[in-house]
């Protein structure tokens, strides 16, 4: 507690942070400064760090694509051991960049939405 209170230069930066956020156009109501765990934190186990703020997560894992993924990743090994010895090293090198193109296009997608 001593920290938050006699070092007050990082609270002070941190409420200033909200005013830059509106006068670079967010609404006042989506700006929130959040400062309801100052100098307790630290003394708290992360079960109730996470008490003080009971709404749900922002950022969660995408277990459908995780899962997707994965068993791609299962069946793409499985057919390119199979395939190997039967195609051209070329056909499974231009196979494979399509593959990850194609990947990185589908990230890219999601990502802007």
């Amino acid at each position: 507690m001593v920290q938050v209170r006699d070092h007050t230069e990082s609270t002070t930066r941190q409420y200033a942070l909200s005013g830059d956020a509106e006068r670079l156009g967010w609404p006042a109501e989506a700006v929130e400064v959040i400062d309801t765990d100052l100098g307790v934190a630290m003394h708290q186990s992360p079960a109730a760090r996470r008490a003080v703020d009971d709404r749900p997560p922002s950022c969660a894992p995408d277990w459908a694509l995780g899962l997707l993924s994965g068993l791609g990743g299962l069946i793409g090994g499985y057919l390119g051991a199979r395939l190997q010895p039967h195609l051209p090293e070329r056909l499974l090198r231009l196979l494979l960049g399509v593959l990850a193109t194609a990947l990185a296009a589908l990230y890219t997608a999601r990502a802007a939405l």
